[in-house]
């Protein structure tokens, strides 16, 4: 999947700059975390940057792109209480300067309309688990439907791979947290299959509602990490292709309570 971000015009040796600073600058967000995997995924939830593209960064290995610099440094600057003043200023100063730069997620709208357009998000999320047929678009969303494949086409989201069929195509969109939790509550209410909950072998929901210590959050934590990792490897291995249209979505995390509570005993 292709990010679709703006690069900024600088000179080689800027670039290098940019990319050594943001490693080290990634390096002291992340000494707040004992788990170094698990502070990766939260700083990525909180910057809108992909877990890969914080990795990269993480290496030194990341090209600098206005659009992940700017989240970078949105949160960053925010924040952290270490600074060079002299990098942060000309960041800070860059940032500022390139405001008009166009982000082509951010011009389209096509982040927003994931958001807020749920025949949009079906049909994006659908398209990622294998192609569609133009039939099927018009069978299920009309005239409408159509209306955003073509979007989707003219954006590079899609492609036609074969007459009236479409496939993924190399541009993806940028998903902030808003639009992630979007996502996950709609393939869980939209996708759960209740009538084989009691097969094994067809599906599988449970929760778990609990007051523990925070060693014990940060085994199951660590645990999902674990099994988030292996469930990847497997799903995006090429040589597992196949046509069983699978979504899986792992939530953890605290309830958010208003008001008094009573303290554990």
């Amino acid at each position: 999947m292709v990010s679709a971000e703006v690069s900024i015009n600088l000179d080689k040796e800027s670039k290098l700059m940019i990319k050594d600073q943001m490693a080290i600058d990634l390096s002291v967000l992340l000494e707040s975390y004992r788990n170094k995997d698990i502070g990766l995924r939260l700083i990525s939830e909180k910057t809108g940057i992909g877990e890969k593209t914080l990795k990269r960064i993480q290496a030194a290995k990341s090209d600098p792109h206005y659009n992940t610099i700017k989240r970078f440094y949105d949160y960053f600057l925010k924040i952290a209480t270490v600074r060079d003043e002299k990098f942060h200023s000309y960041i800070k100063n860059l940032i500022e300067a390139q405001m008009s730069a166009p982000l082509k997620n951010e011009g389209t709208g096509l982040e927003a309309r994931l958001l807020e357009d749920k025949i949009f998000r079906h049909i994006f999320l659908i398209s990622r688990t294998g192609s569609i047929s133009r039939e099927w678009v018009i069978g299920e969303y009309g005239r409408y439907g159509m209306e955003t494949l073509e979007l989707m086409l003219k954006n590079d989201i899609l492609i036609e791979s074969d007459k009236g069929i479409y496939s993924q195509g190399p541009v993806g969109i940028t998903k902030g947290p808003e639009t992630l939790g979007k996502i996950i509550c709609d393939l869980v209410s939209e996708h759960l299959r209740l009538d084989l909950l009691s097969l094994q072998g067809e599906n599988s929901a449970f929760y778990v509602v609990e007051g523990i210590s925070s060693q014990a959050k940060l085994e199951i934590l660590n645990l999902i990490e674990k099994f988030k990792s292996d469930a990847i490897s497997i799903a995006f291995d090429p040589d597992n292709r196949g046509d069983e249209r699978i979504f899986l979505a792992t939530v953890f995390d605290n309830f958010i309570v208003h008001g008094h509570l009573g303290r554990l005993n």
